[in-house]
């Protein structure tokens, strides 16, 4: 088919390298008989629900679920209760596991939301329970809950899902309460629209026209993203490899990879690389040349897969101390100063090319405008044995700062660039702040001690619309 204009991938490259990658996965752990491929993608929901007969019986919604995806329904077990520990959030859909194993799912507004919600949230559940019994899985992994639910979309479940990213439900769950937008899932409903479109590719399907099953957003993610996959074939998952895993590619192979013209393939190739140990002089000098790549989020990548290789890419600090220079993009200049404090610190550098690092990460922290590029900064500065005197006062300032916005992740990275440069981190914040604060030190020595607290092992949807968890950008 000759198409007038090229086609253009719906999602940015990250989230499309996230989606292949993890169906890919899916195929290799389940096998390609249990996921759906082809127009059974958009026809399954169908025959577990001929003419459209969900109903709203939860109870026997879970059953047709179970039997569609493979999973025994008798290890769940349904109930409108809110969790016991009141520090519990009550999340829309959650589920937690019990002492006995089972899964326990919170109806509470499933309900009120309709028969389709019931089918997307069960679904997304379900795909859950199928990775937890196979293997490692942590319900607080966007990861690990992103692939749970494309698990879920490829088993038949995907139209579904991507008309109830957002949905309508009661709040008082009786007439005369107000009704919220309530966001479901962990995949906003144009990346699930593209993931549809990947497997309706692999299957041979050649409708490239929206779905009326589709709601508008998921529709044109799904119609743009056939389009692309007809014209380009740009997928990392190819339909005579399906099946059949797209990791743990040779050197040879990732490093011609790195020169292809689709971004897909180039951001794939420099983060498997990072997994790569023993790499050899022509390796960095490919992964270098990706610092100058026209897509930001390449660069990124290119930047910390170096920082990963340590001293190995001590070659690579000449071009990252330009890009520290030039770089425009404020996540791009975070990994990149990232990268070059951590090779800076491991590798043996001249003392002339210390300086320029120095001097390039100074001028980092005093030109950007945004502070977690500035803290990037800080944190290079500090692995590189700078005069203790040239970052003090600006560690000081961003630590108060971190305590007054209660940001403990961002105060914790502070205090480790303290003890970096510090002997006795205590004696740093009694005299940076005891005689006008002692509650900051109180606070900054309390997050200096404790351990990160994990959550326990409940786990539910997230109950906002502030944006996606992939790009963190957008939901809809």
């Amino acid at each position: 088919m000759v198409w007038p204009f090229r086609a253009k991938c719906p999602l940015d490259v990250d989230d499309k390298v996230r989606v292949e990658r993890h169906l890919a996965g899916l195929a290799v752990e389940f096998g390609v008989d249990r996921l759906l491929i082809g127009d059974d993608v958009f026809t399954a929901c169908t025959r577990v629900f001929p003419d459209g007969a969900v109903g709203s019986d939860t109870e026997a919604t879970l059953s047709a679920i179970c039997a569609q995806m493979g999973f025994d329904e008798k290890r769940f077990a349904l109930t409108s209760e809110p969790p016991a520990e009141s520090e519990t959030p009550v999340a829309h859909g959650g589920w937690e596991v019990d002492g006995d194993g089972r899964y326990v799912i919170r109806t509470r507004d499933l309900q009120t939301g309709g028969a389709e919600l019931q089918v997307a949230v069960l679904a997304r559940i379900v795909g859950c329970a199928l990775l937890i019994e196979r293997r490692s899985f942590d319900p607080q992994n966007s990861d690990d809950l992103q692939q749970a639910e494309l698990a879920a979309t490829a088993m038949g479940f995907g139209p579904m899902i991507a008309n109830m990213t957002v949905a309508t439900v009661d709040v008082g769950f009786s007439e005369g309460w107000p009704r919220w937008m309530v966001r479901y899932g962990h995949l906003p409903s144009h990346v699930t629209g593209y993931a549809l479109a990947v497997l309706c590719w692999l299957g041979g399907a050649n409708e490239a026209s929206s779905r009326p099953s589709l709601r508008s957003d998921a529709a044109n993610a799904y119609r743009r993203g056939m389009r692309y996959l007809q014209q380009t074939n740009d997928c990392l998952i190819q339909r005579e490899q399906w099946g059949r895993s797209i990791e743990n590619r040779s050197l040879s192979v990732l490093e011609c990879e790195l020169s292809s013209e689709y971004e897909g393939r180039r951001l794939a190739a420099i983060r498997e690389l990072a997994e790569h140990r023993d790499i050899e002089a022509r390796t960095v000098e490919a992964v270098v040349a990706m610092l100058r790549d026209k897509n930001a989020i390449i660069r990124a990548n290119a930047a910390i897969t170096l920082g990963r290789w340590g001293a190995d890419a001590r070659s690579a600090l000449p071009e990252l101390i330009r890009s520290i220079g030039s770089e425009r993009d404020g996540n791009a200049s975070v990994k990149e100063a990232s990268a070059a404090g951590l090779i800076g610190a491991a590798a043996v550098v001249s003392s002339s090319e210390r300086e320029e690092l120095w001097h390039a990460l100074v001028e980092l922290k005093e030109r950007a405008a945004s502070r977690s590029v500035r803290d990037a900064a800080l944190d290079a500065l500090t692995r590189l044995d700078v005069d203790a005197r040239l970052v003090r006062s600006e560690l000081a300032k961003s630590i108060r700062d971190a305590i007054a916005d209660a940001d403990d992740h961002r105060l914790r990275m502070l205090l480790a660039c303290v003890q970096r440069i510090e002997s006795d981190v205590d004696r740093f914040l009694n005299e940076n702040f005891s005689d006008r604060d002692p509650e900051l030190v109180a606070s900054a020595q309390r997050v200096l001690r404790e351990t990160p607290r994990r959550k326990g092992t409940y786990s539910g949807f997230p109950d906002s619309t502030r944006g996606s968890v992939i790009t963190d950008s957008r939901w809809l």
